[in-house]
């Protein structure tokens, strides 16, 4: 046996090199694939596959974010689409996503898409995302609605919107005492101050 020869170890190392980026393509084009899929079985999907298409996103959110963000843009696409898009885009945590989720959040009619929006953006959890559920606060009239959003600034621990979660203590705590615990202890040691 000889030595390898030069250009036949650039040839192998090409060759892996190709072969490796080759399944990482493949992975990725299956992933989006078996997020239409999700699309496509709707309220028949099995659990444990969204649990395996969400593991696969936050592992490769990259990609997600490639693929999706075009998508959401898509003014023709499904409200169903743009539902699970969107929350495709949330388990990414990529603060690249948030202009496009909060572009589609400002222009969508649909509570679906407008709830897996802001699901999304605290899912992400950046300063800007934490803004728009915050602005979002204010043009929320429903005491439920404006529950379900204060939970999603504690689950992000918006700092910003402590003072007016001091609100749902007044509002909530002798009728339904589980609401403030379940928004304050989100918050952890964040809130003792106000709370004292």
């Amino acid at each position: 046996m000889g030595r390898m020869k030069l250009p036949g170890a650039i040839i192998i190392a090409a060759f892996v090199v190709v072969v490796g980026v080759s399944s990482t393509i493949a992975q990725d084009s299956a992933l989006v694939a078996d997020i239409e899929s999700m699309i496509s079985l709707g309220e028949k999907v099995h659990p444990s596959f969204a649990e395996s298409i969400r593991d696969r996103i936050k592992a490769n959110p990259a990609v997600v974010v490639q693929a999706l963000l075009p998508k959401i843009e898509d003014t023709a696409a499904e409200e169903k689409n743009l539902a699970v898009y969107v929350w495709a885009l949330g388990f990414t945590k990529d603060p690249n996503a948030a202009d496009g989720i909060i572009a589609l959040c400002d222009k969508t009619e649909s509570d679906l898409v407008g709830s897996n929006c802001l699901n999304a953006l605290a899912a992400i959890g950046d300063e800007k995302s934490g803004a728009y559920i915050f602005a979002a606060l204010d043009k929320t009239e429903g005491e439920n609605e404006r529950f379900e959003i204060l939970n999603l600034l504690a689950q992000m621990q918006y700092e910003p919107a402590l003072p007016v979660a001091m609100q749902i203590m007044e509002v909530y705590f002798k009728q339904f005492y589980w609401k403030p615990i379940f928004i304050f202890g989100k918050y952890g040691d964040m809130d003792v101050p106000m709370l004292m």
